[in-house]
């Protein structure tokens, strides 16, 4: 027997955030290289803060989905809102070398603009592995088939954004975008993980 289309909602919620962490992460390499170029030092700033987010957003929205007090409708809500913070904080990069020097303020710039959506959708697996778990029999494949549905989406999310998005359309647009689609998934995620359990 197949998935539910509760299920396959599950599945592309968790596909379409390990997707938007990969838009991030690639553009906001690209947002910050006038500044600090495309050497090592801004790869390395942004790839540790994205991970260093998606680790604290994992370890609070396990503990967030288990107290259920704060729906993970909300959590997309922020990450969407904080997604724009690179479009609006476009020049902070310049001020953040200006104060703490190059490789200090390249930290700072990924902290500052892309730590904060990241950390949201970081907390988005361990709210569908909850809503998915039927018995604690099953929760080790629920676990893996989500965890491997978010890693797949940012599979896709480096390719397409790197290959395709990129060449395709100006830097803003793309992240403007991308924290659309965040605010269309929390819609999703109210209807399919706030107003039920788990089937």
């Amino acid at each position: 027997m197949g998935p539910t289309p509760r299920r396959t909602g599950y599945f592309l919620l968790a596909f379409g955030s390990g997707f938007a962490v990969l838009a991030i992460e690639i553009a906001g390499a690209r947002l910050i290289a006038p500044v600090f170029g495309l050497s090592v030092v801004p790869w390395t700033a942004v790839i540790g803060v994205i991970l260093a987010a998606l680790a604290v957003g994992s370890h609070l929205g396990g503990r967030m989905a288990d107290a259920g007090r704060v729906p993970l409708s909300r959590i997309l809500i922020a990450a969407g809102l904080s997604g724009v913070l690179p479009v609006l904080g476009a020049d902070f990069p310049w001020v953040a070398r200006s104060i703490f020097g190059f490789i200090p303020g390249a930290v700072v710039s990924a902290l500052v603009l892309f730590a904060p959506p990241v950390l949201c959708l970081g907390a988005v697996v361990p709210y569908l592995i909850r809503a998915d778990t039927e018995s604690l029999g099953s929760v080790g494949r629920r676990a893996g088939d989500l965890s491997a549905a978010a890693t797949a989406g940012s599979i896709l999310g480096s390719f397409t954004t790197g290959f395709v998005l990129l060449p395709l359309m100006p830097l803003g647009v793309l992240l403007g975008v991308t924290a659309a689609a965040l605010l269309l998934m929390a819609v999703a995620a109210g209807r399919l993980v706030d107003a039920a359990g788990p089937d």
